[in-house]
């Protein structure tokens, strides 16, 4: 082929545009596949001989219309535009040109599509992310009872209200509800205990809780759990446990909120709140505005903040005008000063030691489980002991109670020929004897008949009356409980509704009432959630 054809071919696949003049005009040519073979084997006919002329013509024709448009090489090394003569061109390599022109349209074409779907569904993304930014604007709904908090008082406090005919919404900022029953109890949920009794909790006001708990009592949440087949079993000072797993006790508060029509949503955060001229309340959420004209506040304390524990419900009380008790960890360890280092060969030893601290009415006393921790005292006993303790004041520790070590050795004494350090084996552990005379001054190998009853009684009050000054608590990362919150004075002990604002209830935890360890506050979680409820659902009905 001439170099002009190779020039204008060069030229025109660098020219080539979707508007050129054989994509717009040029039809597709084809040589049919009979016609081929009869030309390979010799038999062509003087019919195919006439076809292969006309398509060799219109192959002519069709190279002339491409050639024209082609640009060929000036002297000036300029393209320019010629209308010279093309030789006759095979119908092979046009249709070959052709396909190849179409394939790459097509692929143009589907590269263009492929990038406009990436656009698109970049632009999907920025717009979700910006309207998931951006508060949803949606119908305000209106409910009976609004339920803050989806723990153990707010489920309760919903399902009864809900089972008593009330419209029923619990919100709650975490993304898996009801978490401090599901931790407790070693995963099993210390449920109740079957001595919660007003003596059992710790207020500002200490016969605030008596109503509550009469009208709801252990017995009551028994019944509840038997009622839905649930398996327990009772451990030492009337502790109750699920058999296998605290999962059951939540399962259970699902099934009573759903007897009830309760709607549970989460996580949802409250962003702001406020009470309108009708006394109802309207909330702000994430999730939307809503409005209830009673509004339960069941957000618990500042225990365990890694579970979403926060102050909410004082900033809201406070809002509202309501008044604080300051709020400190309860049933939390106790630490001690570099001093504890002479104690530190003792971490992990566990004996059943008496506790007390404070006098008159704020002392408190126990006899339970103590532990020896290298950090300080740990154990049943000391985070019962540490709901009572306030900074400052010592704790006295008895490591042999109900017995009188002093008075006891004196009487052995006579006549003894055992040495005192193998008497005190007797009454206590081995590791505790060595600390207990090294603090009363005794030497281990002395025979107690040789010993002084001074010293004897130097003896008896280091095991009887050992006095320890902690320095502090682990603070709210180990503390189970929150003492402290919503001052009682400013609540009814009937209803636990606030006394100065109509329709506003506060339940749980974040109310200033803190029981034992044991069971005791969930005791108390039931029965000032069931409390509010029946309260709530009265006011309710009337309005």
């Amino acid at each position: 082929m001439p170099e002009t054809d190779g020039e204008c071919g060069e030229g025109q696949g660098r020219s080539g545009t979707s508007d050129g003049v054989i994509g717009r005009s040029l039809p597709r040519l084809s040589v049919s596949s009979n016609a081929r073979a009869r030309v390979a084997s010799g038999e062509a006919s003087e019919d195919d001989d006439r076809s292969g002329a006309e398509a060799r013509q219109s192959g002519t024709k069709l190279a002339a219309r491409v050639y024209r448009v082609c640009p060929a090489p000036s002297r000036a090394g300029q393209w320019q535009p010629t209308t010279a003569p093309m030789p006759p061109m095979p119908p092979m390599c046009i249709w070959l040109r052709l396909q190849m022109r179409l394939q790459m349209r097509l692929e143009m074409r589907l590269e263009m599509r492929r990038q406009m779907r990436r656009q698109m569904r970049r632009q999907m993304r920025r717009q979700m992310r910006r309207q998931m930014r951006q508060p949803l604007q949606c119908r305000m709904e209106k409910f009976d009872i609004a339920v803050l908090g989806a723990g153990a008082a707010g489920l309760m406090c919903a399902a009864v209200a809900g089972q008593l005919g009330r419209r029923v919404v619990v919100l709650d900022h975490a993304k898996r509800i009801a978490e401090k029953i599901r931790i407790s109890g070693g995963g099993r949920c210390n449920f109740t205990n079957r001595d919660a009794g007003p003596a059992a909790f710790l207020s500002d006001n200490p016969r605030f809780c008596r109503s509550a708990l009469a009208r709801y009592t252990p017995a009551d949440f028994i019944a509840l759990l038997n009622r839905h087949g649930v398996r327990w079993h009772e451990k030492h000072r009337g502790q109750l446990f699920c058999d296998d797993s605290s999962e059951q006790v939540i399962e259970v508060l699902r099934r009573e909120c759903a007897a009830g029509q309760v709607a549970i949503r989460h996580p949802v955060e409250v962003r702001d709140y406020q009470r309108e001229s009708d006394g109802s309340f309207l909330l702000h959420t994430d999730a939307g505005p809503l409005a209830a004209p009673a509004l339960v506040i069941a957000t618990g304390g500042l225990s365990i903040p890694k579970i979403g524990a926060s102050d909410f419900a004082y900033r809201l009380a406070e809002r509202f005008g309501l008044r604080v008790v300051s709020p400190t960890p309860a049933l939390v360890p106790l630490t001690f000063t570099a001093q504890w280092d002479a104690y530190a060969a003792l971490a992990g030893l566990s004996v059943e030691a008496g506790v007390s601290t404070g006098a008159g009415a704020s002392a408190g006393r126990f006899v339970e489980d103590l532990l020896f921790t290298h950090r300080g005292l740990s154990g049943p006993a000391i985070l019962q002991i540490s709901s009572y303790w306030r900074s400052g004041e010592p704790i006295v520790i008895d490591l042999a109670p109900g017995r009188d070590l002093a008075a006891w050795l004196i009487g052995e004494k006579h006549g003894a020929r055992r040495s005192v350090a193998t008497m005190l084996a007797d009454a206590m552990p081995a590791r505790l004897v060595a600390t207990a005379l090294s603090r009363a001054g005794v030497t281990g190998d002395a025979r107690l008949a040789d010993l002084p009853d001074r010293a004897l009684r130097a003896l008896g009050a280091a095991v009887n009356a050992w006095q320890v000054l902690p320095a502090g608590t682990e603070g709210w990362r180990k503390a189970e409980v929150t003492r402290g919150g919503v001052d009682t004075r400013d609540l009814s002990s009937s209803t636990l509704a606030a006394r100065a604002v109509p329709g506003l209830y506060f339940v749980g935890e974040a109310v200033d009432v803190t029981g034992w360890l044991g069971g005791y506050n969930f005791q108390w979680a039931w029965a000032s959630g069931v409390a509010a409820a029946r309260a709530a659902a009265e006011q309710t009905r009337a309005a």
